[in-house]
């Protein structure tokens, strides 16, 4: 006879009570974390509560709801001056006493074109600088490497591990 108990004898861990306590333990705190964060963002004020997110929001198209509302969580390259423009754009706000984010003045630029017709619309994309799609490229910095003479890039690793081996074996380092 095995010590192995039998498929019958085992209780999986999740059927236990005290596992199914436990879960319902999690999932009560869960929802009262998030119920305080809601209360105190709407204390805040509603651009606060707007923050309030009930899911993650990772990079990329991440979908999560806010207040029951489904919110997407997007990304996108903009020149510099659109940026400055979105900055005293906010400067604005702020002196008319109702501070936005970004986010608040493209949602309200979209509102304004949206009421507008087809012929603001047009003439509003064609006054736009054309963007390349995707991130701006990295720039370029000269690091330690390239003063070193060592080879930078793709395998540079390899090559030093390659020498302290070598140097740990008494051996010459190969070329």
């Amino acid at each position: 006879m095995s010590d192995t108990p039998t498929p019958a004898e085992v209780i999986p861990a999740a059927a236990t009570p005290d596992a199914a306590a436990a879960r319902a333990e999690r999932k009560a705190k869960r929802e009262a974390r998030k119920a305080r964060q809601l209360a105190a963002a709407s204390d805040a004020g509603p651009a606060a509560a707007e923050a309030v997110g009930t899911g993650t929001a990772k990079a990329g198209a991440e979908r999560f709801k806010v207040n029951g509302e489904r919110m997407v969580r997007d990304s996108f390259t903009m020149p510099h001056e659109d940026h400055r423009l979105l900055h005293a754009l906010k400067q604005r706000s702020v002196a008319l006493q109702r501070p936005a984010r970004k986010s608040e003045l493209l949602r309200a630029a979209l509102q304004v074109l949206q009421a507008q017709g087809d012929e603001a619309l047009l003439a509003a994309l064609q006054a736009l600088t054309v963007v390349k799609a995707g991130r701006p490229a990295k720039k370029k910095v000269k690091g330690d490497k390239a003063e070193k003479g060592e080879k930078a890039g793709k395998g540079a690793g390899k090559a030093r591990r390659a020498a302290r081996l070598a140097a740990k074996a008494g051996e010459a380092p190969a070329a």
